[in-house]
């Protein structure tokens, strides 16, 4: 046990793998999650507790954009389908209605 005020230098590293959900399809998906960087810690009375320091620490390296893979087509903006799974045939095509009249005249000119 270290005397009150030691500072401890822990080593080691966390390793394993996190069930996260893909920024894209909000499907289910499992990353490798990898941690050397282990803080220096200081004791009060006598006792260490890590456990809110190594959760912050491994909440600090979970990626921020997570894909279930490289290729992922995320879900459909229109009807919501999952598009990896289930193709759709909506229209991504959107405009803004304002601009009706400066299409249909760029349509014509273009024929």
């Amino acid at each position: 046990m270290a005397d009150c005020g030691e500072e401890v230098l822990l080593t080691g590293r966390i390793k394993g793998r996190v069930k996260l959900e893909c920024s894209r399809c909000l499907e289910d998906t499992w990353q490798q999650l990898d941690v050397e960087d282990l803080p220096q810690l200081s004791s009060v009375a006598g006792i260490i507790d890590i456990e809110d320091e190594l959760r912050q620490l491994l909440v600090l390296n979970i990626p921020t954009v997570v894909l279930c893979k490289d290729e992922c087509k995320g879900l459909c903006a229109v009807c919501g389908k999952n598009r990896n799974i289930t193709p759709c045939e909506c229209s991504l095509e959107t405009y803004d209605p304002r601009w009706k009249k400066l299409r249909q005249i760029t349509k014509k000119a273009i024929k």
